[in-house]
């Protein structure tokens, strides 16, 4: 399973899972969405539209949706810093690790059949 460490997070987007501290806590999919697209940009600043078009895979949301996951993403991450906001262009991601082996591709983003609704991961809520 790939694992990504984020300051003193630990990142398995497989499972939309972050675990703080050992304790695992379950991501809902936009904001493991989002952050995947972070972590493919670490250390860049990433649009708004960039991440509203790889978070939400050409399905429509409105800028309020990205503003929540972001929110819900720093609460996350227990923020210190991790997350910042470049006002009027977007997001970076600092202070990231390494994956723990050899860096696999990283899986791309939840997707859906137009015609069918998205399955949702055990233990999460929708809001976008």
């Amino acid at each position: 399973m790939v694992r990504f460490r984020i300051g003193t997070v630990d990142f398995f987007p497989e499972a939309y899972e972050v675990r703080v501290a050992g304790k695992p806590e379950r991501m809902q999919p936009q904001v493991r969405n989002v952050l995947l697209c972070l972590v493919r940009n670490r250390g860049e600043v990433v649009s708004r539209e960039t991440l509203m078009r790889e978070a939400w895979n050409g399905r429509y949301a409105t800028d309020e949706c990205l503003t929540r996951c972001i929110y819900l993403l720093r609460k996350q991450l227990r923020d210190n810093g991790l997350l910042e906001t470049v006002p009027r262009i977007g997001y970076c991601l600092h202070n990231q690790g390494h994956a723990d082996a050899p860096a696999p591709p990283v899986p791309p983003p939840f997707t859906q059949d137009p015609g069918k609704r998205e399955r949702q991961p055990p233990g999460s809520s929708w809001f976008c």
